[in-house]
């Protein structure tokens, strides 16, 4: 959930990240690209970046307006539970 409380962002055994306007839960943006279902996810601080994770080991950087992938790289570990996205997008742990 954004710190405004007005959207938030679900991720899920589907592959796609989902992004919602909230209180009435209306679907806004679906990010699809995930070959496996996703394990983590994280956020920039002003919303603009998401970063996930799938079973596919693959590590995603999303626009959030957009839904464009801008960023993508394999990972080492065949499974990640955690994600953390720096403020400025620019890095990320796993």
């Amino acid at each position: 959930v954004y710190p405004d409380g007005q959207f938030a962002v679900s991720a899920s055994e589907d592959n796609t990240l989902k992004f919602w306007q909230l209180p009435e839960g209306e679907l806004v943006r679906e990010y699809t690209g995930h070959t496996g279902s996703i394990e983590a996810l994280s956020a920039t601080p002003d919303g603009r970046y998401l970063l996930s994770v799938g079973q596919d080991r693959m590590m995603k950087l999303w626009e959030r307006a957009t839904g464009k992938c801008i960023f993508n790289i394999e990972v080492s570990r065949e499974t990640v539970r955690t994600a953390c996205l720096a403020g400025d997008g620019q890095h990320a742990l796993t």
